[in-house]
């Protein structure tokens, strides 16, 4: 579905997630389309470089209702979609109608032949439109630059990509996407489209008000203890998708490695969280992340522990330099050439040892473990 942002309720992010949670997406590909579709959502198709398997999205009125109210519209709004009147797009906005109103949204459906459905997608006039696409060729670069190029959002535009005739005024993204496709690292390359893939998904969480420029000086500036920042240290394509979590305390420079089989953001949220609770709320103030989408889920752990979290701005990881030096350090023993899911949880927690046990000269060759400690015990006594 392309949704114009020229409808003033589409053009509240919030309401554009909401409707990301009234389609039954099980239901559409396994019961009325059985055989005939598979749920993917990420705008990279499966099984192309590049693309993203997870899929975060799911049926859930309740939590599309309380999207619709914090964009103030609880009491629902109407609005149109310009679909083909054969199937498959007939089948599938039936679907749509029904799920939409159980949310609030009456969706009218304006059926017609597929030229006439192009024509008003290609002029910006519709609401809605529902329409199928397939790349021009397998690399990602051909979808990624008709889905996120968007240089002249102007009527007279001679580019008129998707993000044109949905209005989606993007030319930092666009500038994002021609240096992903001239990036010659795979793995590069790669994490760059996952980065679009996340830009797409979930630009409301990667918003301004989250980003490093915003956060206090006393944290640039580590003067106050329970700061940290978050990475994922990866390993060969041989491996599959597994990985660990690199979390590192920018006082102390104490480090915590955690191990993850893929990188869904849920999960490794989920680990964070247990490793962080059991320290007081002092002791964890907030994570500076970089904008992959692992990191995605972030309201979920605010939610669990209450830890505020920062952005680094887009392909900036030398923003969150205290984990990436900590990476490095690392890579003695967790090199690309280990197998991540071979490491024991002994073995990890022997990594973390002996760093946290080398004294650094940034610290007074005192040990992260040192420096650690006494600050959790001041917090701790101020506590009680």
């Amino acid at each position: 579905m392309n949704l114009n942002l020229k409808n003033e309720s589409l053009n509240k992010p919030k309401v554009r997630e909401a409707l990301r949670w009234l389609v039954d997406y099980d239901g559409i590909a396994s019961k009325l389309l059985s055989g005939r579709l598979i749920v993917h959502q990420a705008f990279i198709g499966t099984g192309t470089f590049g693309a993203l398997d997870e899929t975060p999205f799911k049926l859930d009125v309740e939590k599309a209702k309380a999207l619709l109210k914090e964009a103030g519209i609880a009491d629902g709004f109407s609005v149109s979609l310009n679909n083909a009147n054969s199937p498959p797009a007939s089948i599938i906005a039936q679907s749509l109608q029904s799920t939409f109103a159980q949310g609030g949204v009456t969706l009218n459906l304006e059926q017609s032949d597929r030229k006439q459905v192009l024509t008003k997608y290609r002029a910006r006039d519709y609401d809605i439109t529902l329409i199928s696409w397939e790349p021009d060729y397998l690399d990602p670069h051909s979808t990624a630059d008709y889905f996120t190029r968007n240089p002249d959002n102007s009527e007279g535009a001679s580019n008129k990509t998707l993000p044109w005739r949905a209005s989606w005024d993007i030319p930092a993204l666009t500038k994002e996407t021609d240096a992903a496709a001239l990036e010659k690292d795979d793995e590069k390359r790669k994490q760059l489209y996952f980065d679009r893939h996340a830009r797409r998904r979930h630009g409301r969480r990667f918003s301004p008000e989250l980003n490093i420029l915003h956060r206090p000086d006393t944290v640039a500036e580590r003067k106050q203890f329970g700061h940290w920042e978050c990475d994922l240290i990866q390993f060969r394509k041989k491996f599959g998708k597994a990985n660990v979590t690199s979390l590192v305390e920018r006082v102390s420079r104490f480090a915590v490695f955690l191990r993850n089989n893929d990188r869904q953001s849920k999960p490794i949220m989920d680990g964070l969280i247990e490793a962080l609770q059991p320290l007081p709320h002092a002791a964890r103030r907030s994570i500076t992340f970089d904008r992959g989408t692992e990191f995605s889920e972030w309201p979920y752990l605010q939610a669990g522990i209450g830890t505020q979290t920062w952005f680094c701005d887009p392909q900036s990881p030398w923003q969150k330099g205290t984990v990436e030096n900590t990476n490095g350090r690392v890579r003695k023993w967790l090199s690309r050439e280990v197998d991540p899911l071979s490491i024991t949880d002994g073995e990890l927690k022997d990594i973390c040892d002996r760093l946290n046990s080398t004294p650094r000269k940034c610290l007074g060759y005192r040990t992260p473990a040192e420096v650690f400690r006494k600050k959790l015990l001041a917090q701790m006594r101020r506590v009680g």
